[in-house]
């Protein structure tokens, strides 16, 4: 009994410690993609043939003229509900 106890209680810890890990790694990525080069929406679009109307369109679409915490609180939002937004297909 005592050990099923002490069992329960180290694996509550580590769940608990295990969400601000979690939290931190979202932000670090997030942050990361903000800085690297290369922009998402052109990226989606594709090169050839997009206009800036489209172009603006797609990054209010994706959110991208949000400030960084707005876009971290509505990642974490859709990852609770899982919700991992639409795939990029290959064109």
């Amino acid at each position: 009994m005592q050990s099923t106890q002490r069992m329960i209680s180290f694996l509550l810890r580590r769940l608990f410690y295990a969400v601000p890990v979690l939290l931190g790694v979202a932000l670090i990525t997030l942050l990361l993609f903000n800085v690297a080069s290369g922009d998402p929406a052109r990226i989606r679009l594709g090169s050839k043939g997009v206009n800036e109307s489209e172009l603006l369109a797609m990054q209010q679409e994706m959110g991208l003229h949000d400030p960084w915490y707005t876009q971290y609180s509505q990642f974490i939002m859709d990852t609770m509900t899982l919700n991992f937004g639409r795939s990029s297909e290959p064109s």
